[in-house]
């Protein structure tokens, strides 16, 4: 998920809540922080989330709210997180839901946007659990790729369903920017944003007011097109009649998946299984890993080249950048084949200061390549040639192999 980064309270981890043994910490965000944690009442893990005071402190807030977790407890979709119960806890609100194991729409759009074909299916799943929700009168209100899941089996699951406060801005559809009050259409509106941004990658408003097409890359994407404009549509009357309409509209849009290939040999589906997609994610954390400790290796070995201390510094900020990006990647490479149910997880924990770590050390690389160039030029290259390396490496290749890997991982059973 995209947030700002927020180094996560431990002094909760293994205390009570109430029933509630905390477990960990795993968001802190404007909906609240969210903590994972064992009901020991029922000895089940659940998502409970510490509701802002600002949601409470208000009496008619907090008496909707009540209202809005109880119509939203009573629904039963495969693709909504189940609300199990809200807590008056020491005079603080928690809600307790279902805890799924997966990771956000807005983590997979980090690695880009999503095959047409993957899209129309989770958009099936979205519209589907929306029509549901808009039958029983519950509005969410604040849909958007970080608050969908999609779980280990590839179903997806929205989160704060009926309790979502406020919309987020860049999702809110043009009735509610000016006070009306949200409805059904208003969650259409969102779905809309959702589909072309899962799609293309951007937001569909992101180049100014007007929509870019998603046929005009992809010629197949004409009907989906249609829906989305229908979705967009400034006014609400404009919209789809109902949410089952919409995801009728949905259904009947093709996949247009490619056929079946001939099964393969015994050996040719060995070789795929060996080469397939996590392996490809897991070789690359290692030879990134040996490749930093080469540059390192010559970071040290040439530190006496340069004048003053110089030398030193950038041995020790190429030693900072490089030991930190391979303890992350190391223990990501070790989750991914011991734990991979919380793969995602550590790797949505990780993946800024492994970033931080490889820029430190391009930058470090690059300034020591400017700072040979007189003296050293071939030494000097290869400086140079490594940072560009390191760059294609982590901005271009590495997006990539994660991406692949993730939906890998995520066809994986929970077994």
């Amino acid at each position: 998920m995209v947030t700002t980064p927020h180094t996560p309270d431990l002094t909760l981890d293994g205390k009570h809540l109430g029933p509630y043994r905390i477990i960990r910490e795993i968001e802190h965000s404007g909906r609240g922080i969210v903590y994972l944690a064992e009901d020991t009442r029922l000895g089940r893990t659940v998502s409970l989330t510490a509701v802002p005071k600002a949601w409470t402190s208000n009496p008619e807030r907090l008496d909707q709210l009540r209202q809005e977790a109880r119509a939203a407890a009573a629904l039963s979709h495969p693709a909504v997180a189940v609300i199990y119960a809200m807590e008056d806890i020491e005079g603080h609100l928690y809600l307790a839901s279902e805890f799924v194991r997966g990771t956000t729409l807005r983590e997979e759009l980090q690695q880009g946007p999503l095959p047409l074909s993957e899209v129309i299916v989770v958009a099936r799943q979205l519209a589907d659990a929306l029509a549901a929700a808009h039958e029983h009168g519950i509005v969410h209100r604040d849909l958007k790729p970080d608050n969908v899941l999609r779980a280990h089996d590839q179903r997806v699951k929205i989160l704060d369903f009926g309790v979502a406060g406020t919309g987020t801005p860049a999702y809110m559809a043009p009735e509610t920017l000016t006070g009306e009050p949200a409805d059904a259409r208003t969650d259409q509106y969102a779905l809309g944003v959702m589909l072309h941004e899962l799609a293309s990658g951007e937001h569909p408003f992101a180049h100014g007011d007007i929509r870019k097409p998603l046929a005009s890359v992809n010629p197949l994407a004409l009907d989906l097109d249609r829906i989305i404009d229908r979705c967009l549509a400034t006014s609400p009357s404009r919209r789809f009649p109902s949410s089952g309409d919409l995801a009728d509209a949905l259904r009947a849009l093709p996949l247009r998946e490619t056929p079946a290939a001939t099964a393969p040999t015994d050996k040719a589906a060995q070789g795929a299984a060996l080469f397939s997609p996590l392996w490809w994610w897991q070789c690359h954390q290692v030879f990134a890993s040996i490749g930093y400790g080469a540059a390192l290796y010559f970071l040290y070995t040439t530190r006496d080249w340069l004048p003053g201390s110089t030398g030193l510094w950038l041995l020790l900020a190429g030693g900072v950048g490089a030991v930190t990006a391979n303890t992350f990647r190391l223990h990501l490479w070790f989750t991914s084949r011991s734990y991979p149910d919380e793969w995602a997880t550590e790797r949505q924990r990780a993946w800024v200061w492994t970033r931080l770590a490889d820029l430190t050390l391009g930058a470090t690389l690059l300034l020591a390549g400017a700072r040979h160039v007189d003296a050293q030029p071939e030494l000097a290259a290869l400086f140079l040639g490594s940072a560009i390396l390191l760059l294609i490496a982590f901005a271009v290749i590495e997006p990539a192999s994660t991406r692949a890997a993730t939906r890998q991982m995520g066809r994986k059973t929970r077994d």
